[in-house]
């Protein structure tokens, strides 16, 4: 969308492949109808314990109203069960990771810019910042 979000995927694709998986974002939470249960339950406990207001319960219930109470969770459930199907079995074949001595080693160039990115986060520069200079502005 814009050359800001083609970074930061690049940035995310270079430090995976740099650093490995453990580096990659985790999977997200599963959300479906249990959690709206959990939602409800965690509200109604913090009522009871004076932690929310009765302004709040209701604040909680007209705003689960409008977005149509359970439909939402039930439709993340519906996509987890059609989204999560196993791979067939070709390709989990050819997605398997390929050996460490197979992988490609970094450039001297990637090395330096990895080493400038990093001292910059380290001195509280943020993503958008660093590569400010570095993009082209089209008029």
């Amino acid at each position: 969308m814009t050359p800001l979000h083609g970074l930061v995927q690049w940035e995310s694709i270079r430090t995976y492949m740099e650093k490995g998986p453990e580096f990659a974002p985790g999977v997200a939470p599963y959300e479906g109808l249990h959690t709206f249960d959990k939602e409800r339950e965690d509200m109604r406990e913090e009522y009871l314990y004076k932690e929310r207001s009765a302004l709040g319960v209701a604040w909680w219930y007209v705003s689960h109203v409008f977005t149509l109470w359970r439909f939402p969770y039930w439709v993340a459930e519906w996509d987890h069960g059609y989204s999560m199907k196993a791979m067939p079995d070709s390709i989990a074949a050819w997605s398997q990771a390929i050996p460490p001595e197979e992988w490609a080693k970094p450039s001297a160039e990637l090395k330096e810019e990895s080493v400038k990115i990093e001292a910059a986060f380290a001195e509280g520069i943020n993503f958008a910042k660093y590569f400010e200079s570095k993009l082209v502005k089209i008029d």
